[in-house]
């Protein structure tokens, strides 16, 4: 498949990004693609770069859940 002229080899195509949310819709398999997508050598960088950012939102707002949690335990005692 030949890449058209103002497009470079690592760009996420539309029809790519069309199967990826697609497959995200999908309980289950989308934390096991989600993982795979961020983890896989083979993943064009800014898919793998999207996936990335998406798990460190993840765990900043679980972190900041679990302060709010120990937080108001430890206020209601």
């Amino acid at each position: 498949m030949s890449t058209p002229p103002n497009r470079s080899e690592d760009e996420v195509s539309i029809s790519d990004w069309f199967w990826t949310l697609l497959i995200l819709s999908i309980p289950i398999l989308n934390i096991i693609m989600a993982i795979y997508w961020a983890l896989s050598s083979g993943t064009k960088p800014s898919k793998k770069n999207f996936f990335l950012a998406s798990f460190l939102w993840v765990f900043v707002l679980f972190g900041l859940a679990l302060v709010a949690a120990v937080f108001q335990y430890a206020v209601k005692g």
